[in-house]
């Protein structure tokens, strides 16, 4: 990106290694990442909702609809009018505050903890056959690798990128090891795909823990989807219609809630998407793409390291999105 100031993004850098197929298949992926975690997201808030408010129904013309369902639509049509927004400094804000979320969700388990659940459960520290699941929900909380590189251009200091990097992998690796930690010790092998779900359900600390991961999601859901969005306007119109604009934010909504209620499986949804977008884009990709750009100057065991690094990714893709399929397929069939 320092030596081809035309390169903005990840796709620019699929282009500039392979060509418009490159960018195609990049930009593809990133997106339907980004649809499944704001899928996700969705699907996150109403597991949540639900243990607030378990006897929760809604009825619309005589047709009643179960809590679960009606939480999905009601966190549909409160997010929706954040799609419509074009203000990315506004949006910002509204991210910060989720990050602000995060934190006080931390404390807010700490409470849990200390609030009569306590910390002596235990269970098995290793288990081979959680592997796959594990590194594909790994490869998940890391895998935004694709925003990196627009990050980077955006920055108006970009020397500072680096330190930018280790600040908030630092934090992030901090953040969720304590999260893990904190879970194994409090609930041992029966803690749920959220923390917040295997609360006691009675406890004020279980509320307040439930509220601070609430805040989160709906400050993420814009983020997700305002990529997709920026890019299908860009090739359907010619020039900016407001109308057409909404049109189109609202439908891609109203597809995000779709899958949400025909897929309602947060947990299982994540690994997938980390299993195979995330490896794809942060490790497979990213190292073709670098020795396809500069294979010219590629010798010895940087060589060796980049195939060693593609022939592992490709591994646990395969394995990782295997199990997370063959889950999802068994939630199903029963």
């Amino acid at each position: 990106m320092d030596t081809n100031p035309r390169v903005r993004s990840y796709a620019d850098i699929g282009a500039r290694a392979f060509g418009a197929r490159g960018r195609t298949i990049v930009s593809i992926a990133i997106y339907v990442q980004f649809f499944m975690v704001a899928t996700g997201l969705l699907i996150l808030e109403e597991d949540n909702l639900h243990r607030l408010f378990p006897r929760l129904k809604c009825q619309i013309s005589g047709l009643v609809i179960g809590g679960r369902q009606c939480f999905i639509l009601i966190i549909g049509i409160t997010v929706l009018p954040t799609v419509w927004l074009d203000n990315m400094n506004f949006l910002s804000y509204i991210y910060a505050s989720g990050v602000i979320s995060f934190f006080a969700l931390i404390l807010s388990v700490l409470w849990v903890g200390f609030d009569g659940v306590e910390f002596h459960e235990k269970g098995r520290p290793f288990n081979y056959k959680g592997i796959p699941t594990s590194i594909s929900i790994y490869a998940f909380c890391y895998g935004m690798h694709a925003l990196l590189p627009t990050l980077y251009t955006l920055m108006r200091d970009q020397k500072k990128f680096p330190w930018v990097l280790v600040i908030c992998f630092g934090v992030c690796t901090l953040s969720y090891a304590a999260m893990a930690i904190l879970g194994y010790l409090m609930f041992g092998l029966e803690v749920n795909s959220q923390i917040t779900l295997s609360f006691p359900a009675d406890k004020v600390s279980t509320k307040v823990a439930i509220y601070a991961i609430i805040a989160s999601p709906v400050a993420k859901f814009a983020l997700m989807l305002l990529p997709i969005v920026k890019d299908v306007e860009n090739q359907l119109m010619r020039r900016p219609n407001r109308g057409i604009s909404i049109l189109l934010r609202s439908g891609l909504v109203i597809s995000s809630i779709v899958v949400a209620l025909i897929f309602p499986l947060f947990g299982y949804l994540m690994t997938l998407v980390g299993a195979f977008f995330d490896i794809a884009l942060s490790i497979i990709l990213s190292c073709v793409f670098y020795m396809k750009i500069t294979k010219r100057y590629l010798y010895g065991f940087e060589s060796i390291s980049m195939w060693g690094i593609v022939v592992v990714g490709v591994l646990v893709l395969s394995l990782g999105t295997f199990q997370a399929t063959w889950d999802i397929v068994k939630h199903f069939t029963g």
